[in-house]
Formats: C-alpha cells, sequence, structure tokens
C-alpha cells in the first residue's frame, strides 16, 4: 500500500514539473513576434582594414532601413535590399528559425532571443553573417 501511494504522489509531482517546464518553441516565438530592426551585420569574411571599411558603408546603407516582421499567422516580411515575403516556423529544439519564400526553405540559427534583442547566425556557402536586430514595438 504504501509503495503504491508513493508511486502515485511520484507521478502526480512529475506531471506537475512536466506541466511547469517551459516549451522552447513557445517562448521563442512568443518573442519572436513582431517587427525587428536589422542595425548589424557582420561577417566571417576576411578582409583588409580599407575593404572592411568600404564593406562596413555599404552594409550601413543597406540596413538603414531594413526590417523584419515575424507576424502571428507564421508569415513574414523582410525588407533588405528590396521585400521579401514567405513563412516562418520554429524549430523543434527551438534553436533556429526556418523560413520558406517560393518553395525554398532557409535556416537561420538563433544565437540569443528575448523580447527587446535578437542575434541571428546565417550561413551562405562558405561565408557566415551574424545579424543583430532590435525590436521596434
Amino acid at each position: 500500500m504504501a509503495k503504491t501511494m508513493n508511486f502515485f504522489v511520484l507521478t502526480i509531482l512529475i506531471s506537475l514539473f512536466a506541466s511547469c517546464a517551459t516549451n522552447p518553441v513557445k517562448e521563442v516565438e512568443k518573442n519572436l513576434i513582431g517587427k525587428w530592426k536589422i542595425t548589424k551585420l557582420e561577417t566571417n569574411e576576411k578582409m583588409s582594414s580599407s575593404r572592411k571599411n568600404v564593406y562596413d558603408e555599404v552594409v550601413k546603407s543597406m540596413i538603414s532601413n531594413a526590417q523584419i516582421t515575424f507576424n502571428t499567422s507564421k508569415s513574414y516580411e523582410m525588407i533588405f535590399d528590396g521585400t521579401s515575403k514567405g513563412t516562418w516556423v520554429v524549430a523543434p529544439d527551438g534553436k533556429s528559425i526556418i523560413t520558406t519564400q517560393n518553395s525554398k526553405d532557409d535556416k537561420m540559427y538563433i544565437n540569443s532571443i528575448s523580447d527587446k534583442d535578437l542575434v541571428l547566425i546565417l550561413d551562405f556557402d562558405s561565408e557566415r553573417f551574424i545579424m543583430t536586430l532590435t525590436k521596434n514595438n
């Protein structure tokens, strides 16, 4: 009888802890939804300091009006050197965002996310970009 009671209590405790555990996908989605201003775009490409200065000026101009809006309907709109629209989903592990546009999937890895700041890592061939965004309320 005592073993049955202990098992019953243990089952209830496990259920309570499981229901209180955060769902990484839901947490990321909650923070992600909204309009984000792209504030910084870095690359891992090796370049001379003069070329880096030119790159920085070009990027500064490109991101001056750049933004991404993630909607609750799982659609997105990105304004960055033109406008692109598609759908988005958070990967099951909560560590990346998969966007789809014209049947093509792209993955953006989440380096960090909060309700105000977002840092994404994008890999294109051998080049890696780190995109920093700030939420516009």
